[in-house]
């Protein structure tokens, strides 16, 4: 499973690199890398390596967010 969280950072890096190659600004950036860093944590608690992500795990994430983390709201955004 470290290998697959290993790659998991590196999936992360490689995101935040075709951010700033499509003209992103730092900050926006920045709270991708945030937001990513949340959801890798949650998934690492739950046992779940990146490439079992499925819908129920990303509604599970949603819960999580709004409820135990206290999110207002979620934005939806295209990336």
């Amino acid at each position: 499973m470290l290998r697959i969280m290993q790659n998991a950072e590196q999936l992360l890096e490689m995101f935040c690199e075709d951010r700033r190659l499509r003209g992103m600004t730092d900050e926006s950036i920045r709270r991708y890398r945030s937001s990513l860093h949340i959801f890798l944590k949650f998934l690492r608690g739950k046992g779940v390596s990146i490439d079992r992500v499925d819908v129920p795990v990303l509604r599970s994430f949603l819960q999580h967010v709004k409820f135990e983390r206290g999110a207002k709201y979620i934005f939806r955004s295209e990336c």
